[in-house]
């Protein structure tokens, strides 16, 4: 294991990919420090990050205050691999400083954000993360409520029910499709009630969605 250590620390060659992946596979909690500080920094190697995170998964690193000032770091590549991790490790204590994240200047950075609160339901209702959820649906910017969306439409579970049909009245109109195409992947069997209460919507891009689901019901009739 010592001889992996500093081909990580070092970052500049193909074979920090592979140490990162072995020492996550042969679990020396003594590499955690070593992944910690390596994560985020600049390197010329595509994938090095992505390689840590997963490592540090592998590792069942808890987190912890080590991550925190990475949320406000400078780089939005630092603050974005910081918004990952405190995913994988759902640590509550983070979530002040990944909801502020929802309104960082880089796209990429409100991504990862908002996918890591996605990652906190874990597929068990919170009654400190669904607030935060409704919040992000019904009063935030469309950009975000989109990904908002979007990101409860890939976990594919009836809890978020109630976002999507909130979602069907969203002033925005991608937002609305979003929760049509949704409510298909959850609720399949009520999907015609939810487009029946859309009967007025003038948005010719909705109108296609409501179309094409209308379709496609008929069709499975």
């Amino acid at each position: 294991m010592p001889y992996l250590l500093p081909l990580i620390e070092d970052g500049t060659t193909w074979a920090a990919l592979e140490a990162c992946e072995l020492v996550g596979i042969l679990g020396d909690p003594v590499s955690i420090p070593v992944l910690r500080k390596a994560l985020g920094r600049d390197s010329n190697i595509d994938g090095l990050d992505v390689e840590i995170l997963g490592a540090l998964e592998e590792l069942h690193d808890p987190g912890g205050p080590w991550i925190y000032p990475m949320l406000n770091d400078p780089s939005p590549k630092r603050r974005g691999f910081a918004c990952q991790y405190v995913g994988i490790v759902r640590d509550h204590q983070a979530l002040p400083l990944i909801i502020s994240l929802l309104d960082d200047p880089d796209e990429d950075v409100r991504r990862f954000a908002v996918n890591s609160l996605v990652k906190f339901k874990d597929d068990k209702p919170s009654t400190l993360v669904d607030p935060i959820f409704y919040k992000l649906v019904m009063g935030h910017e469309s950009h975000i409520r989109v990904a908002v969306l979007r990101s409860f439409m890939q976990c594919c579970d009836p809890f978020y029910i109630p976002f999507f049909i909130t979602a069907l009245r969203d002033p925005y109109y991608l937002c609305r499709s979003v929760a049509i195409d949704s409510l298909k992947e959850v609720d399949f069997v009520n999907l015609g009630r939810y487009l029946d209460s859309m009967a007025g919507e003038s948005h010719s891009d909705v109108q296609r969605t409501i179309s094409a689901w209308r379709d496609f019901l008929h069709r499975q009739s």
